[in-house]
C-alpha cells in the first residue's frame, strides 16, 4: 500500500485537553487516527514528546520519509517506524507520533482487504475474536478521584449471554449507584471524575457495599484497579492516609476477598517494581484455593513483551492490561496480547484517562479475543463511543452470514 499524503493536527479529549491526530492518504481513500495520554502511568511506558513536537516530527521527519512509499503489511509499516526513530522507548518521534499513524495505515489495510477492522486484526494477529465482557467503571479514585477513596477504579463485570445484554445490565446499576449515592446523603451532587464515573468520598469497604447494594439480584462480578503505585513512597503503601507495608496491604486485600466475594480480579495491587510483594500475594492466593482471583499488571506490564515475559518468567500475576500507547505501535500491541494469551493470561484492553472519540479500542478488544474491555464510565461522549462501537460489532457479527467470529 503506497502513502500519497499525510497530515497531522490537534484534537480535544476528555477535560477539554488536546492530543495528536492524523489524516492518512492512500490510493483507497483516507483514514484517521487519534490516540489519549494517561494521568497514572508506569515508568516503563513508550515516551510520550511534547504535542507540538510530536505534530512536527510527523511533518517534518516521518512524512517524507514515508510518502510515495508502498508497506506490504502493518509489520513492516510499524517497524520502519522504529527504526526511523532509532530509540529503544520512541523518545525520539514519541509513540503519539507513531501509534496514530499506525492505527490510521491499519485501519487502510482493513479497507483494502475489505475487511472490517476487527477481523482484519484478527487476521493480522492470528487470534479467534470474540466479543469482550465490558468493566464498567462505576467509581473511581485515586488520582482520578478525590478524598479517602484511594483505590482508583471500581469495575463492573455484569453476566450476561450477549455484549447488549450486560451493557444494558450495567447501564442499570449505574443508574442504581447515582441514586444510591444521593439517597445516602454520600454525594449531595452527582460529580464525575477523569473517566465518566462517579467520585464519592468514602473508603473502599464503603464504596463495595454500596455496589453490592446497587448489584442486587442481578448476575455482576467487579474487579478492581488498585493503580498501588500512586500512593506508594519510601516502601510504604498511604491507603486512606494510612501507612500500610505491603504484607499488611496484602492482609487487607485478603479481608477484602472474604468479604466481598463478587471480586474476581485485582489490578496492580502492588507498586511496579516490588516484584516481592507481586510474588507473594500471587502464592498466597494460590495457597489458600483462591486461584480464580486474578492479578492483573498494568504499570507492571505496561503492554511491553519483554515486560511480559518477565512478569511470568517471577511468577507475578496472571493477566494483563493492554494500552496501545503504552508500547506506541499496533504490531507491538498484538505482540503483547499474543503473548499473554500463550501464557493462557487474562486479557483487558484499556482506554486511558483522557480519551479521543476514536474508537479503535474496540475494535482491538474484539479482534484478539479480550476477555475484558475497559471503556470508562458512562459520563463522557469519549466512552460511549467505544461502548457504541462494540454494540455494532455484534450486529456485524449476528446480522451479517458471511462474517465469522
Amino acid at each position: 500500500m503506497k502513502i500519497k499524503s499525510l497530515k497531522a493536527y490537534f484534537v480535544k479529549t476528555t477535560s477539554n485537553k488536546e492530543t495528536v491526530a492524523v489524516l492518512l492518504e492512500t490510493a483507497a481513500g483516507d483514514f484517521k487516527a487519534s490516540v489519549p495520554f494517561g494521568l497514572s502511568t508506569g515508568e516503563k511506558e513508550a515516551k510520550q514528546v511534547p504535542l507540538k513536537q510530536a505534530i512536527e516530527n510527523i511533518e517534518k521527519y516521518i512524512a517524507p520519509s514515508i510518502i510515495d512509499k508502498n508497506f506490504k503489511s502493518q509489520k513492516e509499516f510499524d517497524n520502519f517506524l522504529i527504526k526511523l526513530d532509532k530509540t529503544p522507548n520512541k523518545a525520539r518521534l514519541g509513540a503519539n507520533a507513531i501509534l496514530p499513524l499506525s492505527i490510521a495505515f491499519l485501519r487502510a489495510m482493513a479497507f483494502e482487504n475489505k475487511k472490517h477492522l476487527w477481523q482484519y486484526i484478527s487476521y493480522t494477529a492470528k487470534t479467534k475474536p470474540t466479543l469482550p465482557t465490558p468493566a464498567v467503571l462505576l467509581l473511581e479514585g485515586g488520582k482520578h478521584g478525590k478524598g479517602k477513596l484511594s483505590f482508583q477504579e471500581f469495575l463492573l463485570l455484569p453476566i450476561g449471554k450477549t455484549f447488549k445484554e450486560k451493557f444494558n445490565l450495567a447501564k442499570q446499576i449505574e443508574q442504581k449507584i447515582g441514586k444510591l449515592l444521593l439517597k445516602e446523603g454520600i454525594m449531595q451532587k452527582l460529580i464525575r471524575g477523569a473517566e465518566g464515573a462517579f467520585i464519592p468520598d468514602i473508603p473502599e469497604e464503603k464504596a463495595l457495599n454500596l455496589i453490592r447494594k446497587a448489584i442486587g439480584k442481578n448476575k455482576a462480578n467487579l474487579g478492581l484497579d488498585v493503580a498501588a503505585t500512586s500512593f506508594y513512597k519510601d516502601k510504604n503503601y498511604l491507603l486512606n492516609k494510612k501507612g500500610y507495608s505491603a504484607k499488611e496491604l496484602t492482609q487487607f486485600y485478603l479481608s477484602l476477598l472474604k468479604s466481598f466475594s463478587f471480586i474476581k480480579f485485582i489490578e496492580d495491587p502492588f507498586a511496579e517494581n516490588d516484584f516481592a510483594s507481586w510474588e507473594q500475594f500471587r502464592n498466597l492466593l494460590k495457597n489458600q484455593k483462591r486461584g480464580g482471583i486474578a492479578l492483573i499488571g498494568d504499570d507492571l506490564t505496561t503492554t511491553n513483551p519483554a515486560q511480559i515475559m518477565f512478569s511470568q518468567g517471577k511468577g507475578l500475576c496472571s493477566g494483563v492490561i493492554v494500552k496501545p500507547n503504552q508500547i506506541g505501535s499496533v504490531t507491538e500491541t498484538l505482540e503483547a496480547a499474543k503473548l499473554a494469551k500463550k501464557y493462557k493470561w487474562q486479557v483487558l484492553v484499556s482506554h486511558r484517562a483522557r480519551e479521543t472519540e476514536d474508537d479503535f479500542i474496540a475494535d482491538l478488544a474484539v479482534g484478539i479475543g479480550a476477555n475484558y474491555i475497559k471503556a470508562g464510565g458512562f459520563g463522557q461522549k469519549e466512552r460511549l463511543s467505544k461502548y457504541a462501537r462494540l454494540l455494532a460489532i455484534e450486529k456485524e457479527i449476528n446480522y451479517n452470514t458471511n462474517t465469522n467470529i
